[in-house]
């Protein structure tokens, strides 16, 4: 699935959003 999805599903906040991004560029 998309990140958007994933955003979607989560109901992540931004906040949420870039501590996500940070994990998944380290998971990289």
């Amino acid at each position: 699935s998309s990140w958007f999805e994933f955003l979607k599903a989560e109901k992540l906040d931004a906040k949420q959003f870039k501590e996500w991004c940070r994990a998944e560029m380290g998971a990289i």
